[in-house]
């Protein structure tokens, strides 16, 4: 069930304007069905029926054309969606197909990069507090030493107090990590 409904989402965001957007806009940028430049992709034309004329349709009637031309079929017992496009033209089927997967890898390039980023401010921001709190405990430790007169550290209690540092930073980490990690699942979910 849980691969159903991702792929349910997935076609979800294949649907959405803003993919039809992003694959209107490469499309567009890219203008020629062939190498020689010289015929005008069909489905950009003002007019796709009227081969000769090269007035380009607007924006908006390119991505309901898309919307049209396209469907989204996923395969059975796996999480692939196959991505068909209908087209008088086979060239231009097979281009208006691979460009829509196109724009749908970039997109989700996009996201993961931002989910990224996001997940790593965090972490930045946990290190930084878990580096005052290391800061203010080793101070007050210093602080409790100085008033109760006990004499200062040894070699060997100095490494065992580091060491005893180095472990609750560790712990702090898996924790921060766990954190991390139960955040990803139930945004998974």
């Amino acid at each position: 069930e849980g691969n159903v409904n991702k792929l349910a989402n997935e076609i979800s965001i294949l649907k959405t304007r803003i993919l039809a957007r992003q694959a209107a806009e490469q499309l567009l940028a890219l203008r020629y069905l062939d190498s020689a430049r010289t015929r005008v992709i069909p489905i950009l034309l003002h007019d796709p029926r009227n081969s000769r004329s090269t007035d380009l349709a607007r924006i908006d009637t390119i991505m309901a054309r898309l919307a049209f031309a396209l469907t989204f079929i996923p395969e059975r017992e796996s999480d692939i969606i196959r991505i068909i496009a209908t087209s008088e033209e086979p060239g231009e089927a097979s281009l208006l197909a691979n460009t829509y997967a196109y724009a749908y890898r970039d997109q989700a390039l996009q996201q993961s990069r931002f989910h990224s980023r996001s997940l790593r401010e965090f972490l930045e921001g946990r290190l930084a507090e878990q580096r005052v709190s290391l800061s203010n405990a080793e101070a007050h430790v210093k602080n409790f030493m100085e008033s109760s007169g006990m004499v200062s550290l040894d070699g060997e209690s100095n490494r065992i107090v580091q060491e005893l540092s180095q472990l609750e930073a560790t712990r702090n980490s898996l924790s921060i990590e766990m954190e991390s990690l139960t955040r990803k699942l139930s945004s998974i979910r």
